[in-house]
Order: C-alpha cells, then structure tokens, then sequence
C-alpha cells in the first residue's frame, strides 16, 4: 500500500541551474518551475505534482537540446601559389678558376690610315708634288704619316716640314721619292711634332733647286694639330695641279725684253698671286723663302686670279719687263701666301733662259 504522505524527495538546486544553462531560450518557463518550486514550502507535497515538475524539467531539457548548434568556425588557410625555382646558374669561368675569354668587338679595328681612295688620287693627280693624306682640315697628332706622289727631284729627293699657328717651324725632315731616277712616284714620311695644345697649323711637301737653293715645287695642307686625342683624316680635295703654268714653256727661250706669264690657278685669298724671277746672283747670307738668298731675286711682281666669283678657280696673265745684257737662266716662280701666317700655300715654277 502506498503511503500517500510520504515525505518527497526534492531534487538538488544544482541540478535546476543546470537546465537553466541548458538553453536561454527557454529562461522564462525555468523562472516559473523555480518559482513554483520555491512556493511548495511543503515537502510532503503529492507524488501527483512532483511528477509534474519532473516532466517539465524533461520537456525543458529536450527542448534545450533540440536548438540549432552553434557553427564552430575553423580557420581556412589558402594555400600560397606555387614559386617556380630559379633556373640553375651554370658554373662561370670565374668560378672554375678560369680567366673569362677576351670579347673581340666585331669589324676590322680603326686605324688612322690612309683611304682608300686618296691612293688612286694620288697615282691620277698631275699636281707635280700632290700630298694624299692627310688632306686639307684633317686633325693630326703626332708623329703623323705624311703620303703622296710626286715629279722626279734632284736626286729624288723632298723634304716635309710642319708649321704652327704663328707659323714657327715644328718638324723638318727629308724624304725620298721610290721610284728610279727621273720618274714620278710615291712618298711617306712619319713626322714627328710637339705641341702643347691644338692649333692651326701646315704640312708642307718641297723640292729645290740644287743650283741655287730655290724653291722648284711646293704644296701644303692646312690642318689642325693636336696636343692629344685621335686623329681624323680627310681625303684631298683637288687632285690637278693648283697653280698651272701655261706659258712660258718649261727650258723655253724668252726674248725681246718682254716675258709673257700665263697660266690657271685655284683661288686664293683676295684672287692675288706673287710672281718672282730667281736667277743666279752672289752669295748672301740673307734668306729669301723663294728664291733661297736674297741676291738670287732678279724681278718681283704680282698678277690677278681672273676669277667669275669668289672661290672660284680662273686664268691668269702678266707680261714682265726685263733687261739683260746675255743670256741669263731664271726660274719663274708663282705662288701664294697665307692670310694667316704669311707662309707658303702653294708653289710653281718653270725654268727660262732670258735673251736680251
């Protein structure tokens, strides 16, 4: 037989807070069960409303579990994009111990030569001293490798001399034609000069008279000389003869007082031209550039370069006076000067014999 008044058994308060923490969904109907709960007072309370709140306990519980699980985040790692490994380094010449091989840069190497060129314009000039390198404007240094051809001399002999800016002489050495005697052919010579900055300057190739020391041919070239540096050659610019003398003809007798001069000639500074007659005279110690010694100087004049314009090549003609008493060898020289210096640009002779 069941004994109603049984004291009932309560169920420890911890185990309500732990339906209460169950779900906070379901906070309101646990506040009325602990409500209630605490309104028994009377713990010999019936086995009828003790199985109640066991039940709503129960229902609490399941509808606890019942509620949405809470996500769990888990970190999510990318994965970094793949690295390709460097190509492999082959081992170097330096690495082995070895010296590297030398870098040969391509073409033939730059040498200050000659063109070309200025061989064939010098084996086809009539110029009777014509100089094929370095041309005119070129920019030299030193020494510098003088070439050209060149009419048959006095025992095939020239002599090359350089000139500076004031017109001071800076080198003066011989050279030899190569060909047998009596025969045009070609020249060179290697030059050496000091300066101590560049500056205008002139090379000049020459031949003289054995006989008295003047001047039979002269050409030149205006060029720059260079303290330093690299040289730059220009081919020549004229190839024929600079200043031709037509008339009197080479060992031509000339009489009757009156020596006829023509000829054509390249233009020169202001269309002028000097002309002088050197004939054999006393010894003097006075220098002449042209005819060697003063006293070989038997005449002195000048003519025009009869030119369409200025710079532009053209004829020339003079007739000059004479007097002698037998018959007397002169040369007849014409030539140029420089406005710059006054030295020799260019020079041309013939050779005469004067009657009275």
């Amino acid at each position: 037989m069941i004994d109603w008044h049984r004291k009932a058994q309560v169920p420890h308060p911890n185990l309500l807070w732990r339906g209460f923490a169950i779900s906070r969904r379901n906070s309101f109907l646990l506040n009325y069960v602990i409500i209630r709960y605490q309104n028994l007072g009377d713990f010999s309370m019936s086995f009828y409303r003790y199985s109640v709140l066991v039940l709503i306990l129960f229902l609490a519980a399941c509808s606890g579990a019942s509620g949405s699980p809470t996500a769990t985040l888990v970190p999510t790692l990318e994965s970094p994009p793949p690295v390709e490994p460097p190509p492999p380094v082959e081992p170097t010449a330096d690495a082995l111990g070895e010296q590297p091989p030398e870098v040969t840069p391509e073409g033939p190497p730059i040498t200050p030569t000659i063109p070309a060129p200025a061989d064939e314009l010098a084996a086809a000039s009539s110029d009777a001293i014509f100089i094929a390198q370095p041309g005119s404007l070129s920019e030299v240094v030193s020494p510098v490798l003088v070439t050209g051809q060149a009419d048959p001399a006095f025992e095939q002999n020239l002599v090359i001399q350089v000139v500076g800016e004031n017109g001071e002489m800076l080198a003066f050495r011989p050279a030899s034609i190569q060909a047998d005697l009596g025969q045009r052919g070609p020249f060179e010579a290697q030059v050496d000069f000091s300066v101590d900055r560049d500056q205008p300057g002139r090379i000049s190739a020459f031949n003289v008279d054995a006989r008295d020391g003047s001047l039979v041919h002269l050409s030149s070239v205006d060029v720059t000389l260079l303290a330093a540096g690299d040289p730059v050659i220009q081919l020549p610019q004229v190839v024929t003869e600079v200043i031709e003398i037509r008339s009197p003809e080479f060992q031509s007798d000339v009489s009757g007082g009156v020596l006829v001069l023509e000829g054509f000639s390249e233009y020169f500074f202001e269309a002028n031209l000097s002309v002088v007659l050197c004939a054999d005279g006393s010894d003097s110690d006075v220098p002449h550039p042209v005819c060697g010694t003063a006293n070989n100087v038997f005449l002195e004049t000048f003519t025009t370069i009869d030119s369409p314009d200025i710079g532009q090549s053209g004829s020339f003609q003079v007739e000059i006076e004479y007097s002698v008493d037998g018959p007397k060898i002169a040369r007849v020289v014409v030539y140029a000067t420089s406005p710059r210096d006054g030295g020799l640009l260019h020079v041309s002779s013939t050779l005469v014999t004067l009657l009275p």
